[in-house]
């Protein structure tokens, strides 16, 4: 192919700018750079250097030792690099757009007579063992002294050893790849080229498919497990955020670090400002003091701060803050907090905050909060909340809430509330202003309004129904109202009565009444002994709110003649207390019947009692 084929040009062209391109896209230092020159003087490497980096140096020959001699071979090196190669530390290096200004180091690293009293400086790149790959984000630590540093965007690293250190070896870390050490040599600066290795993933297996044991059994509701789901990603979502708390430096560190380091105790301003340095978050200390906020590991016996404290792992004993504790383990002992507490495992001992607790696993003692309580795993103990307790498994103690208390679960103990109480199944006692309602309840709800799907136990309330308890409709008539109606709804043992009725003979002004009441029906074989306790208000046409209140016990026999059908029968004891002020007391009310006693309670009121009857149909 002659020289000069246009394609040929093309592609060498293209090629050329690719490169030319990619290199000016680097920051000057970082920009590749292949050399070989042996016994060159400085000012010729640097050059050369020029040349291959497109960069322009700026110096002092009266400052900067130019004329020595030296090798310099490199093969596609960072410009940093070979500069730290060429001056060992003696020369700083700053890049001003494509010009890189050169200045003597003011405490240039040399050795000294005495090198133990000065530090040591390391300067250099990590490197991809497998790829080539200059890689970001990793560790670089001594685990004496607590120094460390991170890789940049380029690779790059920059390490100075404190002269007190007894370190031999920096350890280098990175998520996925093999832990390394480097063994730190006597020099005073090192540049050098670290490789790590990545971890090689096991290759992925399919398994065979277990057969199908499902067929022809029912699905659980799985709406509580995606509550459940909901409240674990919100939660987790939640700790994400928190760790904007933290500087990329200490993030990075906590996920490159697996390695735990123990310490008697520990000082803080705010995380990463501490005397652990930034290896804060793969540090366990007996006593952590946090004069803002501080980042550990874990904590043995106390942790204190003033704002807050961040802990990836458990926390013994004692941990105390202004705002808030955030804590990755678990926790045992007392915990404490102005605003929260949020724990993705669990608590053993006392959780107090000023707004909620928040438990990614079990609590096991005393929870108290201004507002609210979540707890995600089992609940031993007792809680109690300004606003509400939230639990999606069981519940082994008692649960207060100002407002309610909600359990996707089982409840072993009791609820109060000021409004209202839900328990999956509930085995003793619900008591709420409003309402409860349990799915399964063994035990007694206590409460305006008392819900169950199933009921082994009493309810006590204005309104008790039971899904699969007792609930009757009745029709029949009485001595007074010849057409009347009752709904009764609860257990055999107790159970709420809603009453109607009118007096059809009573055509001008038609007598009517509203009564509630409270009922017992206890087995005589098939059958039923039913003694009731009930008040009704009555009235002769439209509402006049004037005394007029009839108070009945009864006493009867239920006889079942079928599973939902049964007739009704007994004799009744009543006492009338009225007005006869009442405005249509005397057509209307007047044909009340007084056939035991009719006395005056004061003037103005009135009682009259009679025995009656009373007969029904009941279904259902």
């Amino acid at each position: 192919m002659p020289a000069t084929d246009p394609k040929r040009l093309v592609l060498l062209g293209a090629l050329l700018f690719l490169l030319t391109f990619n290199c000016l896209a680097l920051e000057p230092l970082e920009r590749r750079v292949s050399i070989n020159l042996y016994d060159a003087r400085i000012e010729t490497i640097l050059k050369e250097l020029e040349t291959q980096a497109q960069v322009k140096f700026s110096y002092s020959p009266q400052q900067i030792e130019v004329t020595v001699t030296q090798d310099a071979v490199f093969r596609s090196k960072p410009l940093r690099f070979i500069l730290d190669q060429l001056f060992r530390g003696e020369v700083q290096y700053k890049s001003r757009g494509n010009y890189i200004i050169l200045t003597p180091n003011s405490n240039p690293p040399r050795q000294q007579e005495a090198p133990r009293q000065h530090k040591k400086t390391i300067s250099g790149y990590v490197i991809d063992a497998q790829s080539g790959d200059y890689l970001s984000g990793v560790s670089i630590f001594d685990s004496i002294s607590f120094s460390s540093a991170l890789s940049d965007e380029s690779g790059h690293f920059y390490f100075d050893l404190e002269p007190d250190s007894k370190a031999l070896f920096l350890l280098i870390r990175r998520s996925g790849y093999r832990d390394t050490a480097y063994h730190i040599p006597q020099e005073a600066f090192q540049s050098v080229e670290l490789y790590i290795h990545p971890l090689i993933p096991p290759a992925p297996v399919n398994p065979i498919p277990a057969p199908d044991t499902t067929l022809g059994k029912s699905e659980p509701d799985s709406s509580s497990r995606d509550t459940v789901r909901d409240w674990k990603n919100e939660i987790r979502q939640d700790f994400k955020e928190i760790g904007t708390f933290l500087n990329s430096k200490l993030r990075l560190n906590s996920r490159n670090i697996n390695d735990t380091f123990f310490r008697k105790v520990q000082f803080s301003l705010v995380p990463g400002v501490s005397t652990n340095k930034m290896l804060g978050g793969s540090v366990v200390n007996d006593y952590s003091f946090n004069v803002l906020g501080g980042y550990s590991q874990g904590v043995n016996v106390l942790e204190l701060g003033g704002l807050f404290n961040l802990d990836r792992g458990d926390v013994h004993y004692v941990q105390a803050a202004g705002l808030f504790n955030v804590v990755g383990g678990e926790v045992t002992g007392f915990q404490a907090a102005g605003l929260f507490n949020y724990t993705r495992s669990s608590v053993y001992g006392f959780q107090g905050a000023g707004l909620f607790n928040m438990n990614h696993g079990s609590m096991d003692g005393v929870q108290v909060a201004g507002l609210l309580n979540v707890n995600h795993a089992a609940t031993y103990g007792f809680q109690a909340a300004g606003l509400f307790n939230l639990g999606h498994a069981p519940v082994y103690g008692f649960q207060a809430a100002g407002l309610f208390n909600q359990n996707r679960d089982a409840v072993y103990g009791g609820q109060a509330a000021g409004l209202f109480n839900k328990a999956h199944a509930m085995d003793g006692i619900q008591v709420a202003g409003l309402f409860n309602r349990a799915h399964t309840m063994n035990g007694v709800q206590i409460g305006l309004f008392n819900i169950a799907d199933s009921m082994n136990g009493v309810q006590i309330g204005f309104f008790n129904y039971v899904r699969k308890g007792y609930h009757k409709w009745e029709i029949g008539a009485d001595e007074i109202f010849y057409a009347r109606t009752s709904f009764r709804s609860g257990t055999h043992w107790l159970h709420s009565i809603f009453s109607a009725g009118i007096d059809p003979r009573t055509a001008t002004h038609t007598n009517w009444f509203l009564g509630y009441g409270l009922g017992t029906s206890l087995p005589i074989g098939r059958h039923y002994l039913d003694l009731d306790l009930a008040g009704s208000w009555i009235n002769s046409g439209t509402p006049e709110f004037y005394l007029s209140t009839l108070g009945q016990v009864y006493l009867g026999m239920d006889f079942r003649l079928t599973r939902k059908f049964s007739l009704a029968c007994g004799v009744t004891a009543n006492a009338f207390f009225y007005e006869p002020a009442h405005p249509r007391f005397a057509e209307g009310l007047s044909t009340v019947p007084r056939t035991s006693f009719h006395e005056e309670i004061e003037p103005g009121y009135r009682v009259q009692g009679w025995l009656g009857w009373k007969a029904a149909v009941r279904l259902f």
